[in-house]
């Protein structure tokens, strides 16, 4: 009866397998005046259960939902922090089984973030709502895990006038081990791009990368460039598994204008720079202090190369002098119009 009164419940609006407790929990370290606050629990909807936070400023009653969870072959749950004087963050979970087989369980999972600044009277003006969707799979094999795949879905993005979202696919293979069957340390990324008109995959970018190392969850813009100078951007992309002490190789992938997709292209390779104002793309990779190579590619008028410099340096160790051998090579459409190789002491780069 207490909650009733409390609560100012409506006993005739009441559902059946709906009920309220009073909880004596406090919002706040210091009374505000002209506002009263209860938190309550109550329960609905045959399983959910819901932490609530009642304001009450004189004028009027609000509700504010602290937290809930519930479901059955589907679940959703809420959770909040007040993580300031000032912001309230609210997350909202939905999680349904979308494959129940005998050698796969899939679970599809939307994620909903919303920011809110509050004021002395706890209203809420909502400043940002993001939204996360993904998948998680598990495949079995004589009743052992064989695969645990997570898949994500970005924001859309338009690139080249295509509204399009995108993929971040991470699996984990299980292998047999001493202990039983053991979990991969390598996770396989890929990431694809989609088309939303016609669900097109128009790229594909596979990887490895090592376990706890961050993998975003949106496109990133920086990535999008115009990297031959054709008028269309093209997309790079770091390369985990193929970087090291030679340097941080770069995937670059080509829009193809006429087949509207992205297309993997040599001008892949380490250290990866672009230089708009003189339409040139260089890479650089080096194994050690013996040897380096930098490949300069200069393009002229809607992405045409109109020729590759190549500068290979290798040092030489002599009894008593190290030698420098420099090799200039000056490509024009595939074919060798210079060469120049340069012999020198070695003093250091």
């Amino acid at each position: 009866m207490s909650e009733i009164k409390a609560l100012n419940l409506d006993t005739i609006a009441i559902e059946e397998n709906e009920y309220y407790f009073l909880t004596d929990e406090q919002i706040l370290k210091q009374p505000v005046n002209g506002l009263q606050f209860l938190i309550y629990i109550r329960h609905k909807y045959g399983d959910e259960w819901q932490k609530v936070l009642r304001v009450n400023d004189g004028k009027e009653v609000r509700d504010i939902v602290l937290a809930m969870a519930g479901g059955d072959s589907d679940s959703y749950t809420t959770s909040t922090e007040f993580v300031n004087d000032t912001l309230f963050v609210e997350k909202r979970t939905h999680t349904e089984t979308s494959a129940d087989e005998d050698n796969l369980m899939a679970y599809e999972t939307d994620s909903i973030t919303t920011t809110y600044r509050y004021d002395e009277k706890l209203n809420l003006k909502l400043l940002t709502r993001d939204s996360i969707r993904f998948i998680d799979e598990q495949r079995s094999e004589n009743n052992k895990i064989k695969s645990t795949t997570r898949i994500m879905h970005s924001k859309n993005f338009v690139v080249n006038g295509l509204t399009c979202y995108g993929n971040f696919i991470t699996t984990y293979e299980y292998n047999a081990g001493v202990n039983g069957t053991e979990k991969d340390p390598l996770a396989a990324i890929t990431l694809q791009f989609i088309r939303i008109d016609t669900g097109q995959t128009i790229l594909t970018d596979s990887d490895l990368q090592q376990p706890g190392q961050a993998f975003y969850a949106d496109v990133l813009h920086d990535n999008f460039k115009d990297i031959n100078f054709d008028g269309y951007i093209d997309f790079i992309n770091y390369n985990w598994q193929s970087s090291g002490s030679g340097g941080a190789v770069i995937n670059a992938y080509l829009f193809n204008p006429e087949k509207k997709i992205f297309e993997a292209s040599d001008l892949s390779g380490g250290e990866l720079t672009i230089d708009p104002e003189n339409k040139t793309l260089s890479t650089y990779w080096k194994m050690g202090i013996p040897w380096n190579n930098q490949l300069i590619t200069h393009f002229g008028e809607k992405g045409r190369i109109l020729y590759r410099e190549s500068i290979t340096r290798e040092v030489t160790r002599g009894d008593t002098i190290d030698k420098l051998i420099t090799t200039y090579i000056k490509e024009h459409n595939g074919k060798v119009v210079e060469k120049k190789i340069d012999t020198t002491t070695f003093e250091g780069y």
